[in-house]
């Protein structure tokens, strides 16, 4: 079977074609001065190299090249408070920082952005991938970092919003809580992002939620919860669901809810 064929019991992890469309040219002819020429042996050598480094899927099947953080439903209000009210956001578990592109391309100021990186090696492939490496250096944007490691959290300073992109799925269910925590202290405003559970017995007991309207409290004082919800299908894959909370008399029913 080709890697970039699978049947209804197998998904594959690894597509060897690079999914280059009309958007993508622009977008890297535009930041990366890379031709629509070049381009398909530009992105199959960093991600090849990145693809080496860790077998994640979202490298193997090219999911960085979504822009995920584009596709959040939080997106334009994202780019509209940092842009006109000097809001702030952190790309936390970046990768190869992609989503951070996509913000200082849609003009986002640079001192608005910062990036967190376990393994230093994506934050090098992203430089490579995006030739911006010199900027990005110059302007201290991507930062490595460990989200268990406590004294390193407390050298972050919180920013209005925290973008977690295909980051919570690389832990267990128990560890995810853990996780969770450790983002909220350093969101003001939301946290957003996009995950992928697992296969669908596992995802049964262990469904994910992102809570991506904070405020003053998780629940008591937020305006609206944005979670993921399963589809249909050996995969569990996300999607938005909004509640509005702003329709239920009494805040404090949200705690009730939940027990």
């Amino acid at each position: 079977m080709s890697t970039n064929e699978f049947d209804e019991n197998t998904i594959s992890f690894y597509i060897n074609e690079p999914p280059i469309n009309q958007d993508i040219e622009i977008f890297f002819a535009n930041y990366a001065s890379i031709s629509p020429s070049a381009l398909r042996d530009h992105l199959v050598s960093v991600r090849e190299a990145a693809w080496q480094r860790h077998n994640y899927s979202h490298l193997g099947r090219w999911r960085f090249l979504d822009f995920s953080i584009k596709q959040n439903p939080i997106y334009e209000e994202i780019l509209k408070q940092c842009k006109s009210k000097g809001a702030t956001v952190i790309d936390f578990g970046c990768c190869l920082g992609q989503d951070i592109r996509q913000l200082i391309y849609d003009g986002v100021p640079l001192d608005r952005i910062r990036g967190y990186e376990l393994d230093p090696f994506f934050i090098e492939q992203g430089y490579e991938l995006f030739r911006d490496g010199e900027l990005m250096k110059a302007n201290k944007i991507f930062t490595m970092g460990d989200i268990f490691d406590d004294q390193f959290l407390k050298t972050i300073e919180a920013a209005d919003y925290l973008y977690a992109g295909s980051f919570l799925h690389l832990f267990d269910a128990e560890t995810q809580k853990d996780v969770c925590r450790r983002l909220s202290r350093l969101a003001k405003r939301a946290i957003a992002g996009r995950q992928l559970n697992s296969i669908r017995e596992q995802s049964v007991s262990e469904f994910q939620c992102i809570v991506i309207s904070l405020k003053e409290q998780f629940y008591s004082h937020a305006d609206a919860l944005v979670g993921i919800y399963p589809e249909p299908g050996d995969c569990i894959t996300s999607h938005c669901l909004t509640l509005d909370l702003n329709q239920l008399d009494e805040r404090e029913n949200i705690a009730n809810t939940r027990s």
